[in-house]
């Protein structure tokens, strides 16, 4: 991905030596897309929807094509995911992690830390708050390489949307997102600018999308 490729490295590098891996920075910096690209086999849970201990592995489960009982009990959610790693490597990606419940945070990660066989882990989120508030027994068990996403500066948006856009478009909207570094933002305005070629126009549907 553009503007990501020393992240991509260091990510690959860390899973490479078999290490956890926690990924933070701010939205739109393409810290899930970038995975997804790097990784397009992984299991992906989104914490955002899915925030307990039990979702999480539930999730994970049937991702791998085991189907979950409506009722169910750790010991065999704890079970099963033994088993699927006996037979086969998986990368669990944990996105939105800040959005795992309170008292779930520190026992998923200890819980997929603490397998017998265990599965490459990444997580992701908005900042290293998230490590903070880990107890020390998951904290310690997760130990994990930790990369950065920084915000995108105005010649990475541009690089990055100048083929979805004109140029003068490009530069105008490389230098609005640029002040969040927000990608996301940078791709809403350019399909906003689709046939747009007035100058004051495109100004004009800026301030409406920040809005």
């Amino acid at each position: 991905m553009n503007g990501r490729e020393q992240q991509t490295k260091l990510i690959i590098e860390a899973l490479n030596r078999h290490s956890n891996v926690f990924i933070y920075g701010t939205t739109g910096s393409g810290k899930s897309f970038t995975i997804s690209s790097l990784l397009s086999e992984s299991c992906m849970i989104d914490c955002s929807i899915y925030r307990t201990t039990a979702a999480i592995i539930s999730q994970i489960l049937i991702k791998n094509g085991i189907p979950t009982h409506r009722i169910i009990t750790r010991d065999w959610l704890i079970e099963t995911l033994t088993n699927i790693l006996e037979r086969r490597n998986i990368t669990v990606v944990l996105d939105n992690a800040e959005r795992i419940d309170r008292h779930s945070k520190s026992d998923v990660i200890f819980s997929l830390c603490s397998l017998p066989k265990k599965p490459a882990l990444i997580v992701i989120a908005k900042n290293k708050s998230f490590l903070r508030k880990l107890d020390r027994r998951a904290a310690s068990r997760f130990f994990p390489a930790i990369v950065e996403f920084k915000p995108y500066s105005a010649g990475e948006l541009y690089d990055i949307i100048k083929n979805n856009a004109n140029d003068v478009a490009t530069a105008l909207i490389a230098w609005e997102a640029s002040k969040t570094g927000d990608c996301r933002l940078a791709m809403k305005m350019v399909e906003r600018f689709h046939g747009t070629d007035d100058v004051k126009d495109m100004l004009n549907l800026m301030e409406g999308i920040r809005l």
